[in-house]
């Protein structure tokens, strides 16, 4: 009976549950383990987040983007920093793969649009009004070109993995992104 067992003793509790763990029906098949029980292959997570500069083209186009999100709020009577939000996010992660989608937006499937916003699709035409805001005010300004030639996050991706890959030749890398235009983009460099 659980009332006669102290569980305030360790030692009780992990008999507990050891009991509790052998009635499983699913023992045979299934197991369960944690972190904290896996000391032996761990995969150690070494986190580098350097500052990167940016250049002036990238300046240029941050600064640009801001200010159609602040005229696009002000003429819609919203809030500019919420609206900023994922334009921002997109530039910060690959200004090239930003530009590209937002140039490109009408040629990509809008399913994947809404995948890569972290929301669900809408089934309407008119769905991204800022977005199409931001690709019309950023047409002209910037071309894809430069921005690739001026990429200043590349460049020092590019310098960590070489050394990295120096001192161990053997190792792999794993690269993550919230936008799939981004490790497109970083695929095809």
């Amino acid at each position: 009976p659980l009332n006669e067992i102290d569980l305030t003793l360790d030692s009780k509790r992990i008999t507990l549950a050891n009991r509790i763990e052998r009635c499983n029906l699913l023992s045979k098949v299934l197991t369960r383990t944690r972190k904290s029980e896996v000391q032996e292959l761990r995969v150690v997570r070494e986190i580098f987040a350097p500052h990167i500069q940016m250049t002036e083209t990238e300046t240029g186009l941050y600064a640009r983007v801001g200010e159609i999100v602040h005229r696009y709020a002000l003429d819609k009577d919203t809030n500019a920093g919420f609206l900023l939000a994922s334009p921002q996010r997109q530039l910060s992660s690959c200004m090239y793969a930003a530009v590209w989608s937002w140039q490109n937006r009408k040629k990509v499937d809008s399913s994947q649009m809404y995948e890569d916003l972290g929301v669900e699709s809408v089934d309407s035409d008119d769905t991204a009004p800022l977005m199409a805001s931001i690709a019309s005010g950023v047409i002209g300004t910037v071309e894809l070109d430069e921005l690739k030639l001026n990429d200043s996050k590349f460049s020092a991706l590019q310098t960590v993995i070489s050394d990295y890959f120096t001192d161990s030749p053997q190792e792999k890398i794993i690269v993550f992104s919230y936008f799939r235009a981004t490790l497109t983009y970083l695929s095809q460099r």
